[in-house]
């Protein structure tokens, strides 16, 4: 199974932790879509996920306007609870430095581990690997986030925790695994 996981375009929110918070993105233009469009494969040979963010949902419906995304809850961005909407410079360096110490065990309040967003990612992958198993769905395309796609590189690439979180995951761009 060929995944294509693609990150949403940037947000206007530099130095806020935003997760789970819907925010949207800027629109592309035509020759940023057309680029990334030509790194993907025929939707009829696709299956096509999308997280329900609004920023993930804008750069799918730009792909691929006239197609059905499918839309997954379990592909949303990690978790980060009380620290949600807080410029990153207001979260307690105590708290930062032990989610930086334990990322697979440490949540920060209210949110959720790195372990958690793995094994939510994992089951999500379980089930439409099933889907496409059925349907000979040769690829998955996926529009979501980079810890969804750092969590992918565990799952599937064999990366190591901290190597994976500490990758840079580029905006618009399809990462194939």
């Amino acid at each position: 199974m060929n995944y294509y996981l693609i990150r949403h375009a940037r947000v206007e929110l530099a130095g806020v932790c935003y997760g789970t918070s819907d925010v949207a993105a800027p629109e592309l233009d035509v020759q940023a879509v057309t680029r990334l469009k030509a790194e993907l494969p025929a939707v009829d040979s696709a299956r096509m996920y999308t997280s329900p963010l609004t920023r993930c949902k804008q750069l799918a419906c730009q792909l691929w306007p006239e197609h059905q995304w499918q839309v997954s809850e379990a592909v949303k961005e990690l978790h980060f609870g009380d620290w949600e909407g807080s410029p990153w410079s207001r979260v307690p360096r105590a708290e930062l430095d032990a989610w930086a110490a334990r990322p697979m065990t440490f949540s920060p309040p209210n949110g959720e581990s790195f372990k958690q967003l793995i094994d939510r990612v994992a089951s999500w992958r379980r089930e439409v690997n099933a889907l496409a198993r059925s349907d000979g769905a040769e690829n998955i395309v996926l529009v979501t986030h980079a810890g969804v796609i750092k969590a992918m590189n565990v799952l599937v690439n064999g990366h190591c925790v901290r190597d994976a979180i500490a990758a840079s995951i580029p905006h618009v761009t399809a990462l194939r695994i």
